[in-house]
């Protein structure tokens, strides 16, 4: 392999990496968008205060 290849691959390879690292350091992770929008439901006000159970079936235990 000639030196010249040699340090494009390098260089090419270092370009790569940086250009990792800086979207690593932009991007938010999905799980810190699913805790937001956890919270965000947590603060909302209970509305109905049936148990999911009851909200699912009738007064003899099948579904509505």
């Amino acid at each position: 392999m000639k030196l010249k290849s040699c340090l494009e691959a390098v260089k090419n390879a270092l370009k790569d990496r940086l250009a990792r690292l800086k979207r690593r350091r932009t991007k938010r992770r999905p799980a810190d968008r699913l805790d937001e929008i956890a919270k965000y439901c947590a603060s909302l006000p209970i509305l109905d205060d049936q148990t999911p159970e009851d909200m699912l079936c009738d007064e003899y235990g099948l579904p509505r």
